[in-house]
């Protein structure tokens, strides 16, 4: 019985003489994908403040892949300008100082010394050019305690690995 199950699965596979060779060439796509079409809604927002009325002036895909890959607080850095101040939803407005005082106090480079980030999926935001996507994947071992506020957690020696999220 279960040869036959078999045999039938791969007579329906040879129904097409490509089925089976991984060396067929590929047939073209119906429609060439150009990525999402532009928004229509235009509305005023806080965020506007990370648009730009011209395109810029250097590759952004390229300068995201570099920033996404640094290990340290001091390669970070030089892609902060003097100015910086991040704005988020919840926290901010902070300078580039504050955010690096804030993430140091986590301890987290220290607790997770073999810390990879992972970054993968770069893409360019489509209603904002100054703007990439990507995804990380942490993965790393607590070989040291962690800060969270007033409470110290101490090391479990544990491996770890954290679910994808979206960088940007």
């Amino acid at each position: 019985m279960r040869q036959s199950i078999y045999y039938t699965a791969l007579a329906g596979c040879a129904l097409s003489s490509e089925a089976l060779n991984v060396f067929a060439p590929l047939k073209p796509p119906s429609k060439t994908y150009a990525g999402p079409p532009p928004s229509k809604v235009n509305t005023e927002s806080w965020l506007d403040v990370l648009q730009y009325d011209e395109p810029p002036k250097f590759d952004v895909l390229a300068k995201s892949i570099e920033f996404a890959n640094c290990k340290t607080f001091d390669e970070i850095g030089d892609f902060f300008a003097e100015d910086y101040v991040f704005r988020g939803p919840i926290i901010g407005p902070i300078t580039s100082d504050d955010v690096r005082n804030a993430q140091e106090g986590f301890n987290i480079q220290n607790a997770y010394p073999n810390l990879e980030t992972r970054p993968f999926g770069f893409t360019i935001d489509p209603d904002n050019a100054y703007r990439c996507y990507w995804f990380e994947r942490w993965e790393g071992t607590n070989t040291e305690g962690v800060k969270l506020g007033p409470m110290d957690l101490p090391p479990t020696n544990n491996d770890v690995k954290l679910p994808t999220h979206i960088m940007s």
